[in-house]
């Protein structure tokens, strides 16, 4: 667990963000790592299904926001870079990787997803919710509009339940975490572009508004954000779906 933080455990639940979101705007919540060995109602990035089997992890770390609303995105990095780094120390060919914005992959396949969330409390204290998925001993049925094919940790080789694996990404979160309270965004960034797909390889990026773009990914900015070099311009993504091949749906 994180230092500091109350353990909630669920056999079931609804989603364990919904669950920091009550007890968040309810008042008098302190940091907490929720998680269900089964959640009914598991959501994704933009509202996708996120299927919730036993033997995976479905967990939820709820803490105050430190440093405003502007740097919730660099939390989808401390997490990928968390879960990438855990999963590379079961998986016998090391091969978890990271997608931008905020998924992980497994020889093209998804392996985890996260949602990063804020709620407001009573108080007016901003929280951030950041709630992350892996497939661990199933993988789930691939969900209408899923743009990547699911995999889990036992499939691909590795020997690991999901308790051990869950326990090796949060302390891999906190270590992240006090890296980036003491030197900023700088090093995150270094740690996941070391471990990112499709850096200098032509990608497509699905747009929110439907329409593509494509180039090659070229690094991420001081942000986060995505470097699309398009015929040599730099263009800047905020949001989008990346595919490392060229996709045309």
């Amino acid at each position: 667990m994180i230092s500091g933080h109350t353990a909630l455990h669920f056999p079931v639940i609804d989603s364990t963000n919904r669950e920091a979101r009550r007890r968040i705007e309810q008042g008098g919540a302190g940091p907490c790592v929720i998680y269900a060995d089964r959640q009914s109602a598991g959501v994704g990035r933009r509202g996708r299904a996120w299927e919730s089997p036993l033997g995976n992890i479905s967990c939820t770390v709820m803490q105050p926001l430190v440093g405003g609303l502007s740097t919730v995105g660099h939390h989808s990095f401390i997490y990928s870079t968390a879960i990438a780094h855990a999963a590379n120390r079961f998986l016998p060919h090391k091969d978890a990787r990271v997608k931008w914005p905020n998924d992980v992959m497994v020889g093209g396949k998804k392996l985890a997803g996260i949602l990063l969330e804020t709620a407001t409390a009573p108080d007016n204290t901003t929280w951030l919710i950041a709630g992350f998925g892996v497939n661990v001993a199933t993988v789930p049925v691939a969900t209408t509009g899923a743009l990547y094919l699911p995999t889990a940790m036992q499939v691909e080789g590795a020997m690991v339940d999901a308790s051990a694996l869950m326990a090796e990404v949060l302390t891999g979160v906190e270590k992240l975490q006090g890296t980036y309270a003491r030197d900023g965004f700088g090093p995150i960034r270094t740690a996941w572009l070391a471990l990112a797909m499709g850096l200098g390889e032509p990608i497509t990026v699905n747009l929110p508004d439907s329409s593509q773009l494509q180039g090659i990914f070229d690094s991420l900015d001081d942000n986060g954000t995505l470097l699309l070099d398009i015929d040599g311009q730099k263009r800047h993504i905020n949001a989008g779906d990346v595919f490392i091949a060229p996709h045309a749906g």
